[in-house]
């Protein structure tokens, strides 16, 4: 039995989970028709160490809040939201407790920001400890609401004498506003270390701590964890006139395909190498609903598609299936030898407003003569309304410019407009 899609998609698109204590996850699941899809955990958190000399680390909290996550109130003019966190540091061999307690707060100018799944507030702290096993349980709760979450992490400090190379951090080169007091790094900070997100440039900021100023020599490789190809590989060098060297690399996000990926990156000091390897994978969270789901992929495309070939869509396994899919977008991309199909987001991202606006009882919204019309042609230019009129036969039309011709789709309201039937399309010359 379908379940109304209106309230379905609510619950799917919109919710977010409350989460007690549990272990940290980048990542969690929702559900979608018969399968999931997944998002990002809606506060970030990872522990970066840096080594400050004489046996201590400097250990940044970097946490990054999702608005929607936050419970804004207004204030003025504006929207401001607020959140304490806490971030406790427990010593597993001494049972030694420390602790960093913070405050954050910030402001949004209209309410469609308060919603945008895209944008997160970031906020970090840091806290110094010698080397040891460490379990970290970080706390959040917010300042406008009952809202708390937890969650635990483990951190390994080792004993160094003479050189120390901080883990990858993850950064977004082209966003530069990140004001706060962080670390030696002029980009804004990511807190993702098992996950990054597709059709985004990766930024690697690289950091290490020598007892003299050498420079630092680095190899780089990204390889496909899937394939076993390297689909990256650069050298640099770490260099500073303290004791702590840095550099950074952006690897583009045109080679960054969904999919798994190791990073391995070496460090080469005085004769001797250090190697740090990185799993993680290239998620694509803002990729349409639909496209999660391999019937709602496939079945709109007889729209778009003539009889043969849709039929040639729906022959065979699903993994020969799934590859047919991928190679009727691969022939269709804009931009072809690019991860990202602007035509492929186009599509699904109609497909997915239909099911939200024109879904009904008996019918998804792909299948309804309005999904039809959307699906192919998009938002109408103008519409003229009329299915609310005492008229004998209420109608809607859509109406489209496009070519030097007027196309108009003719829609007779059944029911005092909980479906729409289409019965006439004319186009003409303007």
């Amino acid at each position: 039995m379908r379940v109304s899609l209106v309230r379905f998609l609510v619950i799917t698109l919109l919710s977010l989970p409350l989460f007690s204590q549990s272990p940290y996850q980048e990542i969690y699941q929702k559900p979608f028709f018969k399968g999931q899809y997944p998002q990002k955990t809606p506060v970030l958190f990872r522990a970066y160490p840096v080594y400050q000399g004489e046996g201590l680390y400097n250990v940044y909290v970097p946490v990054e809040i999702s608005n929607r996550f936050f419970q804004f109130v207004i204030d003025g003019d504006q929207y401001t939201a607020g959140a304490e966190l806490e971030a406790h540091f427990k010593n597993r061999k001494t049972g030694t407790v420390v602790s960093r307690i913070w405050q954050t707060t910030f402001s949004v100018a209209d309410f469609d920001q308060t919603r945008d799944k895209r944008r997160v507030h970031f906020t970090a702290d840091s806290a110094a400890l010698p080397p040891g096993k460490y379990d970290i349980l970080l706390k959040y709760r917010d300042q406008n609401g009952e809202r708390a979450v937890a969650f635990r992490q483990k951190l390994t400090l080792a004993e160094t004498s003479d050189f120390y190379a901080s883990p990858p951090l993850f950064y977004y080169p082209h966003i530069l506003t990140f004001q706060q007091n962080f670390i030696p790094i002029t980009n804004y900070p990511s807190s993702l270390q098992m996950s990054w997100d597709f059709n985004r440039d990766m930024g690697l900021f690289l950091q290490a701590w020598r007892a003299d100023t050498t420079v630092i020599p680095v190899k780089i490789e990204l390889i496909n964890a899937e394939s076993g190809e390297t689909t990256f590989l650069k050298d640099t060098t770490l260099s500073g006139s303290n004791p702590l060297a840095s550099g950074k690399v952006v690897i583009p996000a045109t080679l960054l395909y969904e999919g798994k990926y190791r990073l391995k990156t070496m460090y080469y000091f005085k004769g001797d190498s250090t190697r740090k390897i990185v799993p993680f994978d290239v998620v694509w969270f803002d990729k349409p609903i639909s496209l999660w789901d391999y019937e709602l992929a496939v079945k709109p495309l007889q729209y778009i598609t003539d009889e043969t070939e849709y039929k040639t869509l729906n022959d065979g396994n699903r993994k020969q299936r799934t590859q047919k899919l991928r190679e009727f977008w691969e022939a269709r991309d804009p931009t072809p030898g690019t991860p990202f199909n602007e035509l492929k987001k186009e599509f699904y991202s109609r497909v997915d407003s239909s099911l939200a606006r024109f879904s009904t009882k008996r019918r998804l919204g792909w299948q309804t003569d309005l999904g039809k019309v959307y699906i192919s042609n998009g938002t109408p230019d103008k519409i003229d309304d009329h299915s609310l009129d005492p008229i004998p036969n209420p109608y809607m039309r859509w109406i489209y410019y496009g070519g030097g011709k007027e196309f108009v789709y003719t829609f007779r309201a059944v029911d005092g407009r909980k479906e729409y039937e289409l019965i006439d399309s004319t186009e003409r010359s303007l």
